[in-house]
């Protein structure tokens, strides 16, 4: 496979479409001790100038540790993560 190191940065041009964003992830597994992670960072959909970033891990007891990056508006923090919390509730976590 032939990657173009120009392919590997945020786009330059962003699309006209509606809820758009632009999102980069990684993925981590440990079988043999049970512990996987996932990092991922993209452009928040309701304003794509504002990048976002979440790191999740899941440690063999089958917790799930999760840590929401903050953004930062004009001095203030943008809780953009409370309608996710309300719906985690609602399912019981």
């Amino acid at each position: 496979m032939d990657i173009q190191a120009e392919n590997e940065y945020p786009l330059k041009n962003k699309p006209d479409t509606p809820l758009w964003s632009e999102n980069f992830a990684m993925v981590f597994n440990d079988s043999v001790n049970k512990v996987s992670a996932l990092f991922g960072i993209g452009t928040w959909y309701l304003d794509t100038s504002v990048w976002r970033e979440n790191f999740a891990v899941t440690l063999p007891d089958g917790q799930v540790l999760v840590n929401l990056g903050l953004i930062h508006r004009d001095n203030e923090v943008v809780p953009y993560w409370d309608g996710w919390l309300g719906r985690m509730r609602t399912k019981g976590w």
